[in-house]
């Protein structure tokens, strides 16, 4: 695994981060992580992200009648819940600022305001549960086998758990690596404090299983978001992020891939084209994000 970075003790008044479950409580109650339009943009999250068909898949797989979105937020995957109408789309989280514009959105859905750590529901409630983007936050390796095994106790015995997560890419790796060195070489003010954990497939199955599951399935996928990123790094546009403020995406979208990559990167095309290539013959060097499918362990103690 490797760690990425950001400028979060600005918005701790400038303290060192101790404890990051209450950071990002307090975090996520005063701004989105990557602002409403990031979440919102189905350019972004279904031409370049590519998750969606892998979730509408197990889903139809599983056929389940109770589905939970931990960590839900705005919803990277609220929107599959329009999609199947005949089941109960059911959303936590504590920001609650996010809820209310979820709400508005997805009127369907029932948010509760709440803890992943320490969910409402009883045991064996739900038959299918969504950890995205959750997991990356938690440094600690027992925070993240914490909210698995929270999320485990309020599955059915025989439920699926889809846990997406930031995946152990060689290329986005390298661009970050060498974009730090630039800055270093440059003077460029980078962040040093911790954002996120992006897993290998090894670590993320050790990980599942030491909570109890049994893995049936890994998925590498978002190569094209994986080259985003990656090109985001190296013009330096990534260190310069606003939280709560978006990241781009506003304007007319073209029908070239392409084209949408450079305006959504910001470039330059001589920077873009050498790696688009690249990632046309090797995807999975680009992967951005990982979908581990689990299931419980029958003979599993929650103890």
């Amino acid at each position: 695994m490797f760690y990425t970075y950001n400028y979060f003790k600005q918005h701790n008044e400038g303290n060192e981060i101790i404890d990051y479950k209450e950071f990002y409580k307090k975090f996520s109650n005063q701004r989105e992580f990557g602002g409403d339009f990031s979440h919102m943009d189905h350019l972004v999250k279904n031409r370049f992200i590519d998750l969606s068909s892998y979730i509408i898949n197990i889903i139809l797989r599983k056929q389940p009648k109770l589905i939970l979105d931990v960590g839900c937020g705005l919803g990277m995957n609220l929107p599959i819940s329009r999609m199947f109408p005949s089941i109960t789309y059911q959303g936590i989280d504590y920001a609650e600022d996010s809820l209310r514009k979820a709400k508005l959105q997805y009127p369907n859905v029932k948010f509760h305001v709440g803890d992943a750590f320490d969910m409402p529901f009883n045991p064996g409630t739900f038959d299918l549960c969504i950890i995205s983007s959750v997991l990356i936050l938690y440094k600690e390796a027992s925070d993240r086998r914490a909210l698995i095994l929270e999320t485990s106790r309020v599955m059915t015995d025989d439920g699926v758990l889809v846990a997406i997560v930031w995946n152990n890419s060689h290329m986005l790796r390298w661009c970050i690596q060498l974009s730090r060195l630039i800055g270093r070489l440059f003077g460029v003010k980078l962040p040093e404090d911790f954002m996120g954990i992006h897993f290998s497939n090894s670590e993320l199955k050790f990980l599942a299983e030491s909570a109890g599951l049994e893995v049936c399935q890994i998925y590498n996928t978002s190569a094209n978001y994986g080259l985003l990123e990656s090109v985001r790094y190296l013009n330096m546009s990534k260190y310069n992020r606003k939280f709560g403020v978006s990241e781009g995406g506003v304007g007319p979208k073209s029908q070239n891939l392409f084209n949408d990559l450079l305006a959504q990167s910001g470039g330059p095309k001589q920077l873009l084209l050498p790696l688009f290539y690249i990632s046309r013959l090797a995807p999975q060097l680009f992967s951005m994000f990982t979908i581990c499918v689990c299931k419980k362990r029958s003979s599993y103690s929650f103890k």
